[in-house]
């Protein structure tokens, strides 16, 4: 292993946006600092963190922690993996208050990207399909929808981190999206954020499924793309990619080159997933939206021989392209624990906060716990956080579960023991 690589920070290694950035780093002879938000995060169990830390509260303790964490390693680049982080480390590198280089895009890059409706510029340059897209300042706007509006509809926020503070002071939820097939519920669903005098946007639902696509932006081009659809979120609609499959670079082509017309309009670099739904049927894809940061199905791209961890490192940090490796587009990677939680939910007919709808309906319960039981023995089969060469996550994550569901069962049994006693 090369061991002239200038150390490196992994800013938010706890889950598995950032554990594949840490192997992918550390197995090349990289000395990576992990900063975690809890204890609990995987990233501080992987073999190839040299070290790592709880990430201090507030700006000024942040900066302060970069800057000795810096000095004490001689970290040179920083790797965010969420759009909290990005957000701090690009505001920070505008204000020059940076130690060591972050890898992640322009402030103004970033926030033109987090924006749904200030993004749908650069997706009509590219010329890619948008859905119909309605604001409203009032609810008595709900009378005049645009040309082409039609239900079902989706409502979300155009930005959600925007927004998250005005909501939590309201004491509102912050909803990833709502469907709705009628006027009444799109007003009902409305109405609650009247107080705050804000409202989400409203969007015509796109059937299908959600396909990803994946990018490292250098120079105005993709330097390295991946590409997958979600076989499953848990909870519908509204969580997580418990497990996804790669697409080969053979389909979609017009696709990823419209995805890279549009970063580079936005004049993105660095990495982003570009989200889009896809109807199988049709063969016809709507963007939906541009997460501007490393992804939660990073995992599979990095089984797929697609390390954009080391490619960041690499071509936006020490300026070169790295050598190709074998890749593949033939694997299926499983988040187990939120996939174990969906086949409970599904077998329940329990949505667990999201929401099954006509055009989105509840899968097979019979057909689901089937292909559950097929990923254990498919040699397609890849895993989130499990790796032979590294288990040390996978064993943490699993004792942290183990130690949660052993929590519940105990607070269930005392209830039920004190519920008697008082019966008694």
């Amino acid at each position: 292993m090369p061991q002239d690589l200038p150390p490196a920070i992994v800013y938010g290694g706890d889950t598995s946006v950032g554990l594949p950035i840490v192997r992918e780093l550390g197995m090349r002879g990289v000395d990576v600092t992990v900063l975690q938000r809890h204890d609990r995060g995987v990233g501080r169990f992987s073999r190839y963190a040299a070290r790592w830390e709880r990430i201090a509260e507030g700006g000024d303790a942040r900066l302060e922690q970069l800057r000795r964490i810096v000095k004490e390693t001689g970290a040179a680049f920083i790797l965010p993996t969420s759009e909290d982080f990005v957000d701090f480390l690009s505001t920070a590198r505008e204000r020059d208050q940076l130690p060591a280089r972050a890898l992640c895009p322009s402030r103004e890059a970033f926030l033109s990207a987090m924006d749904k409706v200030r993004s749908q510029e650069a997706v009509r340059a590219a010329g890619l399909p948008l859905p119909v897209t309605w604001e409203i300042e009032t609810l008595a706007d709900l009378q005049s929808p645009p040309e082409g509006f039609r239900l079902p509809a989706i409502v979300k926020w155009r930005d959600k981190g925007a927004i998250w503070p005005t909501l939590e002071d309201a004491g509102l939820p912050l909803i990833k999206s709502e469907y709705v097939e009628s006027f009444d519920a799109l007003g009902a669903t409305l109405r609650k954020y009247e107080p705050i005098g804000q409202f989400p946007m409203i969007q015509t639902f796109a059937k299908g499924i959600y396909l990803g696509i994946s990018v490292l932006m250098a120079g105005g081009k993709a330097v390295l793309t991946q590409q997958e659809v979600e076989v499953a979120m848990w909870p519908p609609e509204q969580g997580i990619d418990c497990v996804v499959k790669a697409v080969p670079h053979s389909e979609h082509e017009e696709l990823r080159a419209g995805v890279e017309r549009m970063l580079a309009h936005l004049g993105y670099e660095g990495p982003a997933c570009v989200e889009f739904r896809w109807d199988p049927e049709t063969r016809r894809a709507v963007w939906l939206e541009i997460n501007p940061r490393f992804w939660g199905s990073q995992p599979l791209a990095h089984h797929c021989g697609r390390h954009f961890g080391w490619w960041a490192y690499s071509v936006l940090g020490l300026g070169k392209t790295p050598e190709s490796t074998p890749t593949r587009d033939d694997l299926t990677a499983r988040f187990w624990i939120p996939e174990t939680r969906r086949l409970v939910g599904v077998m329940t007919n329990n949505a667990d906060g999201g929401y099954w709808a006509p055009a989105a309906p509840r899968p097979d319960p019979w057909r689901e716990l089937a292909a559950y039981a097929a990923r254990y023995v498919s040699p397609r089969t890849r895993y989130y956080i499990w790796s032979a060469k590294d288990p040390g996550p996978f064993l943490a994550d699993m004792g942290y579960a183990g130690a949660k569901a052993g929590g519940l069962v105990m607070d269930k049994t005392r209830r039920l023991f004190g519920a008697r006693a008082r019966a008694a």
